[in-house]
């Protein structure tokens, strides 16, 4: 009886050692992390229709709607969101009746007028 325990233990003590000894299990590596995605290239500009009423020689439009719609222009492309303006003076696109309707009915799309007093 003494014998059998001792060859059991003995068989315990073997495969402890061999289980222990055992090189442990291998991890699975990450997946490699996925690239960015390429920077979009430039975004095509919004194009607007600025119609206004006033003559192209006078002060109004060429010292205050001209340089604003430039300004715009100039920093909306600076962010990556460029706008940019097509603009009929004097009323190119329509009289200065209709020009509310023309804008409501997206034939134009930005509409500047004067007060007359």
């Amino acid at each position: 009886m003494r014998t059998l325990w001792y060859l059991a233990i003995t068989v315990m003590i073997i495969g402890l050692v061999v289980i222990g000894c055992s090189k442990p299990a291998q991890t699975p590596t990450p997946a490699p992390a996925p690239s960015p995605a390429p920077a979009p290239g430039p975004a095509e500009p919004i194009k607007l229709k600025l119609a206004h009423s006033v003559p192209p020689m006078s002060a109004t439009h060429t010292a205050i709607i001209v340089p604003w719609t430039k300004m715009i222009e100039e920093r909306t492309a600076a962010i990556g969101k460029p706008v940019q303006f097509t603009l009929f003076p004097g009323g190119a696109l329509a009289k200065i009746p209709e020009q509310y309707d023309n804008c409501c009915n997206d034939q134009s799309h930005v509409l500047a007028e004067t007060l007359r007093l």
